[in-house]
């Protein structure tokens, strides 16, 4: 078993999705992201799931998608060595500190670029279902 270590909040973290064991080390993408801290991971996990109402009228909705957006509009700081096809640089949009509303969109804008295999497997990543050491 591997020696376990603590986390410092805050810290960046740098993830490298599967399939670039073709590219040079100091090629390969990687994505900077920050775990999320044990309040807002529980309130994310509360939201995947709802129930309302009972009998014939019971609506329940599984909303992963969802979940999914919140982890990564939270928890990634930017990317290194992340480029186009045509090997031009992938810009990093800072989110800034404004409204919630701006913070998204712009978020939203920087998660657009990435691939929707890789947003999944940070999002993994972020949740602890998933290690580079360990895959």
């Amino acid at each position: 078993m591997a020696k376990m270590f603590g986390i410092k909040p805050n810290q960046v973290h740098k993830f490298e999705p599967k399939g670039q064991e073709d590219t040079a080390e100091d090629k390969r993408t990687k994505f900077l992201v920050e775990f999320l801290d044990v309040a807002l991971s529980a309130n994310i996990s509360d939201q995947v799931y709802t129930a309302k109402g009972f009998g014939a009228k019971r609506e329940e909705l599984l909303r992963a998608g969802t979940q999914e957006l919140h982890i990564l509009r939270r928890s990634l700081k930017g990317w290194e060595n992340f480029v186009y096809e045509d090997e031009t640089e992938v810009e990093w949009d800072d989110p800034g500190k404004g409204s919630k509303d701006k913070v998204n969109a712009v978020m939203d804008r920087n998660l657009n670029k990435i691939p929707p295999e890789w947003r999944g497997e940070i999002a993994d990543f972020v949740r602890g279902q998933s290690s580079p050491d360990l895959d």
